[in-house]
């Protein structure tokens, strides 16, 4: 068995696995490489992905903070569809007062901040069943700790309102509600609709369980081709979509099935260029969740028997690895593109389920940078006592849409028998 066949093989399920993070599309753990496993030859390895997502690229492409999307002005027309009766009455009076009639007057910006540090411990076994034959298992393991904090912004008209009701206006019952409303209106907006409170919490939840194939089907001095193809069992805990906000989840509770083509082309005797193309189809399920109403998705409607596709995925992906006697420098570039979800149901307007796809297709473009040694080499020559590899990659997204905009960073060890 060659040096390379075992290193390059045991990663195949590297850039396969991803994390259970923000976005349902992951940035790459791993280099392409057409490479398979040696008959007979076992791999266990321990991946361990690192994320602390902040940041997002929006549906136009532009990089915001996730917290940003509990931002919101709040105008006098807003406020007034709250209110009935004399409270009504008296905001409508006391706006009239203040700033005469323009309801889109601006009295409160909402605030929010959101803060996730996620690591994912995968092992994975790999084994080379035959030549040209090699199988794959893979279970992430997702440690989340998420810290949530609301606020808001008031305006000076917002304080002039509060001031002229309570006194001038003479309505301070409706004042006080007002001062209540107006305090954490996210958190409120929250507990109105039934939604559990936010809350920073540390999470440990399994994920999906992935079951790889690559099948080497050409081969001669410079070129080696192989097929792949990946199952994925929805064994992880899923989100909890029913009246929580903000949560972590292990999978996302669908069967995919992806099939795929890599190349690798050896230009020179430490130096391979590999390429590879990957479609992943998402099947349809049923799962329950709060459906949208009026744009919000802190919404009191919700359907236990909805149905879900979110979309399927292409994936192609360039790079070069140079390696010398188990020392590897390696550059890729991946592009990724997911379709829209879909979602349907019979219990509410078609509107409602089309907001939940809203913003759901995305584009990914990243590049990862790999650092890596093995032992075999010394190990064939008799000079270190166990075949095991370590390598270092570090993930970039430096454009993209509805999508994480932060690094990743995933440590692997491996080792052989």
């Amino acid at each position: 068995m060659t040096t390379k066949r075992i290193l390059l093989s045991s990663l195949l399920l590297a850039s396969q696995v991803g994390y259970a993070g923000m976005s349902n599309m992951k940035a790459p753990t791993d280099l392409p490489s057409a490479m398979v496993m040696p008959k007979g030859v076992r791999s266990l390895k321990l991946l361990r992905v690192s994320a602390g997502p902040t940041k997002n690229y929006d549906n136009v492409g532009d990089e915001k903070f996730l917290g940003d999307a509990m931002k919101k002005e709040v105008t006098y027309s807003e406020i007034l569809k709250t209110k009935k009766g004399i409270d009504k009455a008296g905001i409508k009076g006391a706006m009239a007062s203040i700033s005469g009639h323009n309801l889109d007057t601006v009295l409160m910006t909402t605030q929010g901040q959101v803060n996730i540090k996620a690591d994912v411990t995968v092992p994975v076994f790999v084994w080379g069943v035959t030549e040209k034959w090699t199988l794959g298992f893979a279970l992430p393991i997702t440690k989340q700790s998420t810290n949530v904090d609301t606020g808001v912004e008031q305006t000076s008209e917002l304080v002039s309102l509060k001031k002229y009701l309570a006194t001038s206006g003479g309505v301070p019952n409706t004042a006080n509600k007002l001062v209540s409303d107006t305090m954490n209106p996210v958190a409120k907006s929250l507990a109105d609709k039934g939604f559990a409170p936010l809350k920073n919490e540390t999470t440990t939840k399994m994920g999906d369980l992935k079951i790889i194939n690559k099948l080497r089907v050409f081969k001669n001095d410079k070129n080696m081709v192989t097929l792949g193809g990946e199952l994925t069992l929805p064994t992880g805990e899923e989100r909890t979509y029913v009246n929580k906000l903000v949560d972590s989840a292990g999978g996302d509770g669908q069967t995919d099935l992806a099939i795929g083509v890599n190349h690798d082309f050896k230009t020179m005797k430490y130096l391979t260029l590999s390429s590879g193309l990957k479609y992943t189809v998402q099947f349809k399920d049923n799962f329950a969740g709060n459906v949208p109403e009026n744009g919000s998705p802190i919404s009191d409607l919700i359907d236990y028997n909805m149905d879900r596709d979110l979309g399927n995925e292409f994936e192609a992906a360039v790079a070069g690895t140079f390696n010398y006697r188990g020392a590897k420098l390696g550059l890729g570039y991946f592009y990724k593109n997911k379709e829209k979800d879909e979602y349907t149901g019979s219990k509410y307007d078609a509107a409602n389920y089309e907001e939940m796809g809203k913003d759901t297709d995305q584009v990914m473009h990243s590049l990862l940078a790999k650092v890596g040694y093995d032992t075999i080499t010394l190990f064939k020559e008799k000079k270190f006592p166990i075949p095991l590899s370590v390598s270092l990659t570090q993930s970039f997204v430096p454009k993209g849409k509805n999508v994480i905009a932060d690094d990743m960073t995933t440590f692997d060890f491996s080792m052989f028998f």
